[in-house]
């Protein structure tokens, strides 16, 4: 079971070596998220090539093709989707059951085959900035490290539908976490925080991040970058 000060160590430590800055820019962005949503096909080519894909993707390194083209496909794809977002709606990762597979799975699939080198990174990171409530991000590296431990979950619809429900499982860890320690956190814990809002108030994220996002920076910090949570040092219980 995971500890409330691994997760928040986590997170503080993601927010500390800075890799929070092009993603906080680009879910600023209201309009262009409704857009995304409702109707991708009226978000202009040139501004989904600067923000998603320069901005955001290949500033983390995902090396998809940056050119006008590649943002008008990747667009179609998004709004190919649509039926399936619908059908997810407000869902959270927390409201994820095995009904929702196929929905998911085809969702990866989508963006995963649009081609111009949309790799298993890009496709979760771009699917996350679709439902940030819902999908996490994942790299190789995490994406290795969970293949290892079940061969089932894999670069594909369904096996990422299985590390959806990995971290569905986490994410139920974290809330436990939380409630435990919540009387001893300073500042005190407010009678509507949850996990996720808690540490966005500390960390004075605005707009507030999802819980999803918060598991990816666990993630990454723990398994990408291997670092120990919380440090040796620090003298947490």
């Amino acid at each position: 079971m995971i500890r409330w000060s691994e997760f928040a160590w986590a997170a503080f430590l993601y927010g500390a070596l800075g890799g929070d800055e092009e993603y906080q820019k680009l879910i600023r962005d209201k309009d262009l998220e409704i857009q995304l949503r409702k109707d991708p096909t009226a978000v202009e080519a040139d501004e989904f090539q600067a923000k998603v894909i320069r901005g955001f993707l290949n500033a983390w390194r995902c090396r998809v093709e940056s050119s006008r083209q590649a943002a008008l496909d990747v667009l179609s794809a998004i709004a190919d989707l649509g039926p399936n977002l619908k059908v997810l709606g407000a869902l959270t990762l927390r409201d994820i059951t095995s009904e929702h597979m196929n929905v998911i799975a085809e969702c990866y699939g989508q963006i995963r085959e649009v081609g111009y080198h949309f790799g298993a990174t890009a496709t979760s990171k771009l699917l996350h900035v679709l439902h940030r409530d819902l999908f996490v991000m994942w790299d190789k590296p995490i994406l290795e490290r969970f293949h290892k431990r079940e061969p089932r979950i894999s670069d594909s619809g369904r096996g990422y539908f299985l590390f959806i429900q990995r971290m569905q499982e986490l994410a139920v860890e974290v809330d436990s976490a939380f409630r435990v320690a919540s009387p001893t956190l300073v500042p005190p814990v407010q009678a509507n925080d949850d996990a996720a809002g808690y540490l966005s108030a500390r960390m004075l994220y605005n707009p507030q991040k999802s819980l999803a996002k918060y598991l990816d920076e666990y993630n990454w910090i723990t398994v990408t970058r291997e670092v120990q949570v919380p440090p040796r040092w620090h003298p947490c219980p």
